[in-house]
């Protein structure tokens, strides 16, 4: 669709878009825009679309399943003492 058409049919266009539609709109017929339907995302979705995140390759089930933890006498708290002892310095 072109600048100049959108322009003068916005509120149909945005019906379009209401309803599901996706335009791509032209300036001189090279694309400048994309009108979609808005999608509410996530959080996490936005992080990765922003490339601030990397989606995981697997379900947390299967993450779960094949990978289990390792027992050990370190108790969290005392790294969690650790680490914030080495940032004072």
């Amino acid at each position: 669709m072109g600048l100049r058409e959108l322009g003068q049919n916005v509120s149909r266009v945005m019906e379009r878009i209401k309803k599901g539609e996706s335009l791509v709109v032209t300036e001189h017929g090279t694309p400048i825009a994309r009108l979609e339907p808005y999608k509410a995302r996530s959080r996490l979705d936005d992080m990765i679309a922003d490339g601030d995140a990397i989606p995981s390759e697997i379900s947390i089930e299967e993450f779960l399943a094949t990978h289990v933890p390792i027992e050990s006498d370190i108790r969290l708290s005392d790294v969690l003492r650790e680490m914030r002892d080495e940032e004072r310095w």
